[in-house]
């Protein structure tokens, strides 16, 4: 992309939840200390009709995973932009409710290369239909809980403000991206990270012992 002097980003909107974006900002600033765990559950309800409509979910050809690719890719870009890049993974996934070729169920354990650890889990299977994501962001000065991008505890203390009213969402980011020509929030090889995370997971399941990442 650079060598085309082409200017690419990546929609992953969650990025610019105001909750993410606070606990960034404060990763960024030090306020957490060291940080040493960053944990991710996303609970989430799929149907069997879910996956049988138009014949790709679930699929590896066409769909490229289950709950880890699809539902879980969003929370995977905030992991990796939180936590770093990631080195050593050690994973799982199963079908456990549904009738796919990929899974509904998976959980990865993951270090980083700065030290963090991550437990993983995304699933499909929670029923009734209540879909929450779940971070918590451990560092040696304080802690954060997150449900679907809302901060519900703290300690840190720029956290317990309200966030400014106005956010950008990832199009109007990347067209001021374009007129300030700078790189946008979400860049290819951030987004690429993430992949590589779950791709890694899946391999490791695969193979029944800890993979490695460049």
């Amino acid at each position: 992309v650079a060598a085309a002097g082409v200017l690419c980003g990546v929609n992953y909107q969650m990025r610019f939840t105001p909750g993410y974006r606070a606990v960034i900002k404060a990763i960024d600033a030090g306020e957490f200390g060291r940080l040493l765990l960053v944990d991710v559950r996303l609970k989430w309800f799929r149907d069997q009709a879910y996956y049988d409509k138009g014949g790709w979910r679930g699929t590896w050809e066409m769909d490229g995973g289950g709950s880890l690719m699809n539902q879980g890719a969003h929370p995977m870009d905030l992991l990796t932009r939180m936590a770093g890049k990631p080195v050593r993974v050690r994973g799982d996934f199963a079908a456990l409710n549904h009738d796919i070729e990929t899974e509904d169920w998976a959980a990865g354990v993951v270090e980083f290369e700065n030290g963090v650890r991550s437990c993983i889990t995304t699933t499909t299977d929670v029923a009734p239909k209540n879909d929450r994501t779940f971070f918590e962001v451990h560092g040696t000065a304080g802690s954060a809980w997150l449900v679907n991008g809302e901060i519900v505890e703290t300690s840190i203390e720029s956290l317990t403000r309200p966030p400014p009213p106005e956010h950008p969402d990832a199009v109007t980011d990347f067209m001021h991206a374009v007129r300030q020509q700078r790189p946008p929030e979400v860049t290819v090889e951030q987004a690429r990270r993430s992949v590589e995370l779950i791709l890694a997971i899946y391999e490791s399941a695969r193979r029944n012992k800890a993979v490695c990442l460049d």
